[in-house]
């Protein structure tokens, strides 16, 4: 796979992410993210790759990196308040067992 065709790929995930993230399909979402992450490492790790592009093909990677952060935007408006339910969720029950931990004994007694 040449290294276009390796970032429109990409974006085809990042789309597919954005989808799963306005389903609330969080399993498919982490499995997809996954797949950009290895794509994407596989790319760093050829550098002189990008080199070899042409003009047109180097605004093409362009358009789709610019593409591809402005899906990942949406996705963190999408996702950053359900991690924030799920922090305080857990923060509340740490602080639930900490307490139990602590004054458990007391509320035991008679």
């Amino acid at each position: 796979m040449n290294t276009r065709d390796s970032f429109e790929a990409m974006r085809c995930l990042s789309g597919s992410m954005l989808e799963a993230a306005r389903a609330n399909d969080w399993e498919a979402l982490v499995r997809l993210e996954c797949d950009l992450a290895r794509r994407r490492d596989a790319l760093a790790a050829q550098p002189d790759r990008l080199g070899a592009l042409t003009a047109e093909e180097r605004e093409r990677v362009g358009t789709i990196v610019r593409e591809m952060q402005a899906e990942d935007r949406a996705i963190r408006q999408i996702v950053e308040p359900y991690l924030d339910s799920v922090r305080a969720l857990l923060s509340g029950r740490a602080r639930k067992r900490d307490l139990s931990n602590s004054y458990g004994a007391f509320a035991q007694s008679p």
